[in-house]
């Protein structure tokens, strides 16, 4: 999605449809023979959320709750919060006592989720993310794009649906795919990966500060003519970040 630059704000939206079976450097479903995160975060939750499952069950006798039925009643209290706009029941079934040490768990299952499904553990992870960042120098340096990957030439070749004399762009995607354009930079790497069956309280990897509702990343361009440099720093949730691996990077 590209927007116009002032005065001309969100005068002209390019949409991609989500699904869609052409490529499509905004979703993470392109490559098809990515693993999952399924085994770490089963393993997680079946271990962390044994106690609080087993709590609940004796307090509300018949109710018969899974490991995965209880972390599926944490998630409610995000989901369900955001859709009323009003704080959500299920957030004080779990906000104290027994139960009160649930989100800890909770947290670290999607840190777990991001790490292994798209992120740097996951072998094909940081492959989702690449057609796009190939896209990204087309943008501040005003050259077309050079790339054989996930890209749609179709689109990149074309001036209506990849313009590059716009002032400001602003691009929406999913979650699941922040994470591998975020690997394939070289952003948030873990001098280790994250344990299954401990959560690791000095990581630097947490979902809920990668990619939080509403969140996101900025790249800001200056041009210095004494010199003809172009220089760009990556802002994330508005935060100057250093990415890895590039020199004189902030």
């Amino acid at each position: 999605m590209y927007v116009p630059s002032l005065p001309s704000f969100f005068s002209y939206l390019f949409t991609l449809p989500y699904p869609t079976k052409g490529n499509n450097t905004l979703d993470d479903a392109i490559c098809t023979s990515t693993g999952s995160s399924d085994p770490q975060t089963n393993a997680w939750i079946d271990s962390f959320f044994f106690p609080l499952t087993k709590y609940l069950n004796t307090h509300a006798p018949g109710a018969n709750l899974t490991t995965s039925d209880v972390y599926n009643l944490m998630s409610l209290c995000a989901f369900e919060t955001l859709a009323k706009v009003t704080r959500s029941p299920f957030c004080a079934l779990f906000g104290g006592g027994a139960l009160g040490t649930g989100w800890v768990g909770f947290e670290y299952e999607g840190d777990l989720d991001k790490y292994y499904e798209t992120g740097y553990r996951q072998p094909l992870g940081e492959i989702q993310g690449v057609g796009y960042t190939n896209e990204l120098p087309a943008r501040p340096t005003l050259f077309h794009v050079q790339d054989r990957t996930q890209t749609n030439t179709t689109l990149d070749s074309s001036p209506l649906t990849f313009p590059l004399d716009q002032t400001f762009y602003a691009d929406f995607s999913h979650d699941n795919e922040m994470i591998p354009i975020y690997a394939s930079i070289g952003l948030f790497k873990q001098s280790r990966d994250l344990n299954v069956h401990k959560a690791d309280k000095g990581r630097n990897w947490r979902a809920k500060l990668l990619v939080p509702f509403g969140g996101g990343w900025l790249l800001r361009r200056w041009f210095v003519s004494v010199r003809i440099l172009l220089w760009v720093r990556v802002l994330w949730n508005r935060v100057p970040v250093r990415v890895e691996g590039r020199k004189e990077s902030t």
